[in-house]
């Protein structure tokens, strides 16, 4: 979960790659509660 954590606020894949905003709105779900973020995982 500690990845998908990181994905969802930070942006970075597991590899280091950063995320483009076009193939994946992390800015938004980054603005999420915590607990929303869960309940997605």
């Amino acid at each position: 979960m500690e990845d998908w954590e990181r994905a969802l606020t930070e942006g970075v894949l597991p590899d280091g790659h950063e995320m483009r905003l076009e193939h994946m709105p992390w800015n938004v779900t980054a603005a999420m509660t915590e607990l929303e973020r869960e309940v997605m995982w």
